[in-house]
């Protein structure tokens, strides 16, 4: 009888040689018990898989304008279409005026940045190349943005007309080199002269472009829109002095909205803000340069990749029930021999862990 019982101290062996013993014991049962250990494990690992895939994806669109470094001091300003007080449409270009307007009135307001979106097409070289995305917009446009130059003078960049900014991959394309700062580009009547080249667009941004000009290169096009009132065709940036004053922006932007309404310059208008990061998930309007993503659609599939999560959780459950039975003859054995419930529930443990553990590592 005092052979079979535990001894007295036993609970003072090692314990670091126990999880060992453990770890060694349980690797052997999952390669003695090969369907097993495979059918749980594929579970497992199908489950972390999709949800693994659903996270990124989840991340990736909750990062946009993320590269920025100040991109929560940026907003932009967009335009509500009203039947009385009754919201009937949202527009997220602006009046080329606002901004120097906003600029000079809003003590709060650093900065202001316009991009005017426009066809182009440069002859190089004999060839006509048709610029996939151009826009033309204010100096500040770099800095706001978070496009930093690669190449060029970025204090004078885009200062004055005719002045364009190439992405790595435009400058490729059009001169076979990012070695182009100075370089002429023949445009029609004016020549446009290359002062910068920048990264191409991260994918996670709402406005991307290959090729900038400086604002005041639209020439006879921008004195045509000098009629303040006349142009709502511009995307309109902001930048704060800090992200806690954006509160503050939005009742002085209210207080101008309605000033702008009672002189009959916007009567069916009013002027709304939007944080940049907010852009991709929260705002489906009029004119966006690309299609938006939806908060709705990323808070859905965070919860189908926890249900996936449960889903493989429940199958490892029900599986491991299912072994039970067949493992009652060895818990009896280790009873038998000294085996503390303690001991049991570590032994069971590790080998759940090290099972989880390998899944999702291969996953």
């Amino acid at each position: 009888k005092d052979i079979i019982r535990p001894l007295d101290g036993t609970f003072k062996l090692n314990r670091y040689g126990m999880l060992k013993n453990d770890i060694k014991t349980s690797l052997r049962t999952m390669k003695r018990e090969k369907l097993y250990t495979f059918v749980n494990g594929i579970g497992l690992l199908s489950g972390f898989v999709l949800a693994i895939l659903i996270l990124i994806y989840v991340r990736f669109e909750q990062s946009y304008e993320h590269y920025n470094p100040i991109s929560e001091s940026v907003v932009r300003i967009t335009m509500d279409y009203l039947d009385g007080e009754t919201l009937i449409d949202q527009d997220c270009e602006t009046y080329h005026n606002l901004g120097p307007m906003i600029k000079d009135e809003f003590p709060e307001v650093v900065e202001f940045a316009r991009a005017f979106d426009f066809e182009l097409s440069l002859e190089i070289d004999g060839k006509t190349f048709k610029a996939p995305t151009a826009y033309a917009v204010d100096p500040s446009f770099l800095k706001m943005l978070g496009h930093p130059l690669l190449l060029g003078d970025a204090a004078n960049a885009l200062e004055e007309p005719n002045h364009i900014v190439l992405t790595t991959s435009t400058a490729k394309k059009f001169f076979g080199t990012t070695d182009v700062i100075g370089k002429i580009i023949p445009n029609g009547k004016n020549s446009l002269k290359v002062v910068g080249v920048v990264a191409d667009s991260p994918p996670n941004t709402h406005l991307k472009f290959n090729v900038l000009v400086s604002y005041s290169s639209l020439g006879d096009d921008l004195k045509k829109r000098e009629a303040p009132w006349d142009s709502n065709d511009t995307f309109t940036y902001l930048e704060l002095g800090s992200p806690d004053q954006y509160s503050l922006f939005q009742q002085h932007l209210a207080d101008l909205s309605n000033k702008l309404r009672e002189l009959d310059h916007i009567p069916d208008e009013r002027i709304v803000s939007e944080k940049i990061a907010d852009i991709h998930l929260y705002s489906n309007k009029s004119y966006e340069p690309e299609q938006n993503g939806s908060a709705t659609t990323v808070f859905l599939l965070l919860g189908v990749a926890l249900m996936v999560i449960l889903i493989a959780i429940l199958n490892y459950i029900n599986l491991s029930t299912a072994k039970a039975l067949d493992r009652a003859k060895e818990v009896g054995i280790r009873k038998i021999i000294g085996s503390s419930v303690l001991q049991l529930r570590m032994k069971f443990f590790v080998e759940s862990f090290l099972l989880n553990f390998l899944a999702a590592a291969a996953a």
